[in-house]
């Protein structure tokens, strides 16, 4: 047997010029992979540059202290300038009643009879009584003079004289005394005629025609309450922190809640001059004319107060403050237009505005909305702020 080979067939032409291309093209492909991520490295490097280099845009504003006065609100209570209640000085039952719930009354106008059968009697016991001292008086008077006449000529004594005089002076004494008890009972009977004590309104009765009223009980309710209406007063308590701006004189405007638009105006007439030891409040009265009665006395209403400020106060907006570990800071923008971080000490919160003691200056240029990074001396470029409110 003899072995057969078979002849080694040569690569064909098309084959050697594909293998050429897809070798070609991956080379391509290499290279224009590795431009390109040179490419995108340089680009990446230049906008981080960009970024560096690119200068913050703020929004700021001018800083300046405030000395336009404090508004104070508080509640108060309005009360009548004067009241009286009035009870029984004479102990009888009501004969008439002229007046009710509401009447305007004048001073010394009356309001109501006490029949008083005792004090009536009383008072014809007491004018019987000065009768007779008067008659004792006359009587003593006439033997006093004759004894006068009588002790010169021997025919009275010195002794009886004496008497007739001493005699004579007390008839004058019991006169007097029975004169006085007289004109007791007289005040008395007088309370039976009740008057107003002043100008104003009833505001209450508890009396009737034919009520019984008692002088001695002390604990009775009175018949009548007047109140002076046409000049009212007010009670506010003022808070510690605010007492010190309130003093006699201080303008109050009143308003109530049924007349938002309507404003009384009053001034401060009194004040403690102590704060009250359990709130720590000091108390103080207005007072305001009510010629028109528009106003009742007993309601509640807000008292408001402009006080003048001690000093300036610097206000900026509660977003520009920055918390930090060492404690609060703000950021102004210098002339140059570079950054001062200033560290502050802040004093009273009014929710959107904060009040800052220290290291503020006014005039500062102060960045309302902080951007994270910035630090003394960075660069910015303001734009101010129009519509943020600061102080």
């Amino acid at each position: 047997m003899s072995d057969i080979s078979s002849p080694v067939t040569p690569p064909s032409r098309a084959g050697r010029t594909t293998g050429t291309a897809i070798g070609l093209g991956l080379i391509t492909l290499l290279g224009y992979g590795a431009v390109t991520h040179v490419e995108h490295a340089r680009a990446v490097r230049a906008l981080a540059d960009t970024r560096r280099n690119q200068v913050p845009e703020v929004l700021t504003m001018r800083v300046h202290t405030d000395t336009t006065p404090v508004a104070l609100d508080l509640p108060g209570e309005t009360a009548p300038l004067e009241t009286a209640a009035i009870g029984a000085r004479a102990s009888g039952y009501i004969e008439k009643r002229f007046v009710d719930i509401g009447t305007p009354v004048h001073a010394g106008q009356v309001l109501a009879l006490i029949r008083a059968p005792e004090l009536d009697r009383q008072v014809a016991r007491a004018q019987a009584a000065l009768a007779q001292a008067q008659a004792d008086l006359d009587l003593a008077r006439v033997t006093a003079r004759r004894s006068a006449g009588l002790v010169g000529g021997g025919a009275v004594s010195q002794q009886n004289f004496d008497v007739d005089r001493i005699t004579q002076q007390a008839r004058l004494a019991e006169q007097e005394a029975a004169r006085a008890a007289l004109a007791d009972i007289a005040q008395r009977q007088a309370y039976t005629t009740i008057t107003a004590p002043f100008d104003g309104v009833v505001t209450a009765r508890t009396i009737e025609a034919g009520d019984l009223v008692n002088a001695d009980n002390v604990q009775a309710a009175p018949l009548f309450v007047v109140a002076r209406t046409d000049r009212l007063r007010v009670r506010v308590h003022v808070p510690q922190d605010q007492a010190t701006g309130i003093t006699v004189g201080t303008p109050a405007a009143l308003s109530l809640p049924a007349r938002p638009d309507q404003r009384f105006n009053g001034t401060v007439t009194r004040t403690g001059h102590a704060l009250e030891r359990d709130s720590r409040m000091l108390p103080v009265e207005i007072e305001l004319d009510n010629p028109d009665g528009q106003l009742a006395s007993g309601i509640y209403a807000t008292v408001h107060f402009d006080l003048p400020r001690t000093h300036g106060v610097t206000l900026v907006p509660a977003e520009a403050l920055n918390y930090e570990a060492d404690g609060l800071s703000v950021e102004t923008v210098s002339p140059d237009n570079r950054v001062t971080v200033r560290h502050v000490t802040v004093g009273r919160d009014y929710g959107d505005r904060i009040e800052i003691l220290d290291n503020l200056p006014d005039r500062s240029q102060l960045i309302v909305h902080p951007p994270s990074g910035l630090h003394d001396g960075s660069t910015v470029a303001p734009h101010h702020d129009t519509e943020t409110k600061g102080a």
